[in-house]
């Protein structure tokens, strides 16, 4: 399983990395977050977000 977090990346409680997910230098990743396999993340994500794609993007906000 390979997950790429560069530099000083912030991650919030309970969120859930996927495998091959790359997250860049000096982002913020959300409490309840899910970043799905593969995702590329370039922006702060918000939290009780789900993320996907390359650059990821939103899909669904969940509820808290």
């Amino acid at each position: 399983m390979k997950i790429l977090v560069t530099g000083m990346a912030k991650i919030g409680d309970g969120a859930w990395i996927a495998p091959t997910a790359c997250i860049r230098a000096g982002i913020v990743i959300g409490k309840q977050v899910l970043v799905g396999m593969g995702a590329v993340v370039t922006k702060n994500v918000d939290a009780y977000n789900i993320v996907i794609g390359v650059p990821a993007r939103s899909i669904k906000k969940v509820k808290k």
